[in-house]
């Protein structure tokens, strides 16, 4: 019985643990349409990413983090939103060099700000 207990305890640690949060999924659902569009060379194909990352860029903007932290990730989350306003002008306007120029800074904002939140 002792044993049938450790082993509950253990599972259930380790189901809490492997639990991943509404932000930690949203930025994982961002992670390859971003990949996928700084590396396309076909605007349809970044046009659908796009629409892709915008679904998880959507949700994480809305959580919330540490309190301590929550002012600095208000900020990234800004930054980025007005990144992608211009790369969906970029997108309709049907300019891919722009586009990809504007995803690359949505790439150093997003390093700037996991630095500074200390997110690997």
């Amino acid at each position: 019985m002792k044993r049938f207990l450790s082993c509950m305890a253990l599972a259930i640690a380790l189901n809490g643990c492997s639990e991943s949060s509404e932000l930690h999924d949203a930025m994982e659902s961002m992670k390859e349409p971003y990949k996928t569009m700084r590396e396309a060379n076909d605007i349809n194909a970044v046009k659908t990413e796009f629409a892709a990352f915008m679904q998880g860029l959507n949700i994480a903007k809305i959580q919330k983090v540490k309190t301590e932290d929550q002012a600095t990730f208000d900020e990234g989350m800004k930054k980025l939103g007005e990144l992608t306003g211009q790369v969906e002008a970029a997108l309709a306007a049907n300019n891919l060099e722009e586009a990809k120029a504007l995803l690359k800074k949505m790439g150093d904002v997003r390093k700037e700000y996991h630095d500074k939140l200390g997110v690997k």
